[in-house]
């Protein structure tokens, strides 16, 4: 028996889940211009020699953190075994809207059971890929 006998495969599929619905909105992030607000504010609070004001610099951190996840992400998809799981989780996650199981069988010329099933294993590779998966074990059985 090796490590991987031990995952628990539907909350590693769920675990993928979460993070790969997360993609658009960290997408919209990273590409999310930043500009410093001018505007005058007035108050009896000692003016701050820094350039950069906390918003700006909350904003700048999280576009960066953003741009990483989605490259990661991206590269995760990429890096996966077989070319259907690369496009079932493109059609789901990454593409600009959301589209019902039906169409995404008829874009890929197969019937729903295949679907589900090639589904099922990208989104467990996906997540060893991202190393969200969920392990029920760390010492397999029978050692």
């Amino acid at each position: 028996m090796s490590l991987f006998d031990e995952l628990d495969i539907e909350k590693t599929k769920v675990a993928a889940h979460t993070v790969l619905s997360e993609y658009r909105r960290l997408k919209m992030i990273a590409r999310r211009p930043i500009q410093q607000k001018i505007t005058v504010s007035y108050d009896s609070q000692p003016t701050s020699k820094s350039d950069v004001t906390p918003a700006i610099e909350r904003a700048v951190v999280m576009k960066e953190y953003a741009a990483y996840e989605v490259e990661r992400i991206e590269a995760a998809i990429n890096s996966l075994s077989k070319k259907d799981y690369v496009e079932i989780l493109e059609l789901i996650y990454l593409d600009g809207y959301e589209k019902t199981d039906l169409e995404m069988c008829e874009r890929m010329e197969c019937s729903s059971s295949t679907f589900y099933r090639k589904r099922n294993k990208a989104l467990v590779q996906i997540a060893e890929a991202l190393g969200c998966e969920v392990v029920t074990s760390i010492v397999p059985r029978g050692y």
